[in-house]
């Protein structure tokens, strides 16, 4: 009986601790939109996301599909019904019922009781049949501030899934467009041409909201600018940036700058700045006209080669509570300056920053170079980690043989590290013993460290040596191997053979010392 008591006592608790969980049916009226033949399928929050995996059953056949799932209580969901199996036939959700927020996704609060949502049409906030309670809205862009394009005034946002709408031009300086709208909450911009988004300082994107049954309404703005009325732009002039890089590793095409007043604007219009004197800090002077409200960032490297945009040297920082930003609209931030409309030289700030790099806690970078070697996983090791080979940070691939690894702050003590390549540790002893210098904590008997100083430049290492790379190329140089390195010049006892590997008696696919001794064995014996 005891034995029982506990168990019964164990299972209460146990149940108890578990996330209560409740049944959810979903319900979709496809008699408007037409079932695919492949199927009506589901695919949300609380299935992954996977497209084709959840498929909803009309039983009865009278065109409404009904799936239900187990999920926890007392938490959001959200999904979309997709007319297919993959996201291609996902249906448009309407803002009204949509989360703004994420992409329109449908959305329900889960109580702690079981629930069957109402039967919604298929991309529709109502049953089907029933016509939506729409308010008429018109937005109005003025646009005395700027040129408008040839080919004219548009709007995007979520009223129309963020695809720029033509608007009329009413002869006045204004461009309008009416929508009729369900009640919800709108987010959206103007565009001068089809691709001229316009940039502002009050919150990324413009946004309306209206209530059901709202009489019919208006929203203006002017173009470029948060106010309803246009401010007269400060004349073109000169502007000189400047950002101090000298606590990053430059990228080999250099630093550019680029904003909403280059041409074109951002990546595709960057300029390369310069350092005449190479104290990593970079200048370009150019001359600014339009808006007096600028966005601008700094790219380390390149930002569009060959005409691909390439966002990994961009600045990342959040601009906004650093004290120089503004929202950018799409998630992040940018640095903001008002130009005056006479020649400006901006202050010096450092790289990814909005202060002198003074006032900066300084970055390390370390870089390992491979000499040409390909690795799945370069990582580091040292007295942080007990030496462990498995417990140190990961470094990421540079695409250009090296291989890098950031601590944002640097460390305030001494950094003492070696290297490991997919699982390896560098061994740097030999070269210690011969007078190298790149691994000083050794006893040059047992052991060799790398050392990184305190407030020391970031270091360039090179894979398992002191020497540059030109001088040693490891690898596998057995020609049989099935890994056979043509470029090598230092073999590294990687050589791995197919399984009629010549020599390999005891079938380890090493032709080793044991397969000799086998063979000698053997000598002089008579096979049948």
């Amino acid at each position: 009986m005891k034995l029982l008591f506990f168990s019964f006592i164990t299972c209460f608790f146990a149940t108890s601790l578990s996330a209560q969980q409740v049944s959810i049916t979903f319900q979709v009226d496809m008699t408007e939109e037409g079932a695919n033949p492949a199927g009506v399928f589901i695919a949300g929050s609380f299935q992954g996301w996977i497209a084709g995996a959840s498929q909803l059953i009309d039983d009865d056949g009278d065109g409404i599909f009904t799936h239900t799932v187990i999920v926890d209580a007392n938490t959001n969901i959200q999904w979309k019904y997709l007319n297919g199996p993959s996201w291609d036939y996902a249906e448009s959700v309407p803002p009204a019922c949509g989360n703004p927020i994420d992409n329109n996704n449908r959305a329900f609060d889960v109580t702690d009781s079981d629930a069957v949502l109402d039967v919604v049409c298929y991309g529709s906030c109502q049953a089907c049949g029933i016509t939506a309670i729409t308010t008429e809205v018109t937005l109005t862009v003025l646009t005395e501030n700027i040129s408008v394009a040839d080919d004219g005034m548009f709007l995007a946002g979520s009223l129309n899934g963020w695809a720029g709408e033509a608007m009329v031009d009413n002869g006045d300086g204004s461009w309008s467009i009416t929508k009729a709208l369900e009640a919800s909450t709108y987010e959206f911009k103007f565009q001068n041409g089809v691709d001229g988004w316009e940039e502002l300082t009050c919150g990324g994107n413009r946004s309306f909201s209206f209530i059901e049954n709202d009489a019919a309404f208006s929203v203006t703005g002017c173009f470029g600018q948060c106010s309803e009325t246009c401010l007269i732009d400060p004349d073109p002039a000169d502007i000189t940036f400047s950002i101090d890089a000298s606590q990053i590793s430059v990228d080999t095409d250099g630093v550019y700058l680029m904003g909403s007043f280059t041409s074109p604007a951002w990546q595709a219009g960057a300029i390369l700045m310069s350092d005449a004197d190479g104290d990593g800090i970079y200048t370009v002077t150019t001359t600014v006209s339009g808006a007096a409200d600028i966005q601008f960032k700094f790219n380390n490297g390149n930002p569009f080669v060959g005409g691909v945009t390439d966002y990994t040297g961009e600045e990342s920082a959040d601009f906004i509570n650093l004290g120089c930003g503004v929202d950018n609209g799409v998630g992040g931030t940018n640095r903001i300056h008002s130009r005056s409309g006479v020649s400006e030289t901006l202050t010096t700030t450092c790289f990814n920053s909005c202060v002198d790099c003074a006032l900066v806690q300084p970055v390390l970078v370390l870089t390992v170079d491979l000499c040409l070697a390909t690795a799945a996983e370069v990582r580091l090791t040292g007295a942080l980690w007990n030496w462990d080979l498995t417990m140190g940070p990961l470094a990421t691939d540079n695409g250009n043989g090296t291989w890098a690894l950031t601590f944002d702050p640097a460390p305030t003590d001494d950094l003492d590290y070696l290297w490991i390549v997919d699982g390896v540790e560098e061994d740097l002893l030999d070269d210690m013993m011969a007078g190298g210098s790149c691994a000083p904590v050794t006893d040059f008997t047992t052991y060799a460290q790398r050392s990184w100083l305190v407030d020391s430049p970031n270091p360039s290492d090179v894979f398992g040596q002191c020497e540059p790379c030109s001088s040693l190329v490891f690898g596998c140089m057995y020609p049989n191997a099935t890994n056979y390195n043509e470029l090598a010049n230092d073999d590294d006892g990687s050589c791995m053979f197919s399984e009629d590997c010549l020599g390999d008696v005891d079938g380890d696919q090493l032709a080793g010392t044991t397969d000799l001794l086998l063979l000698l064995s053997g000598f002089g014996s008579i096979c049948d």
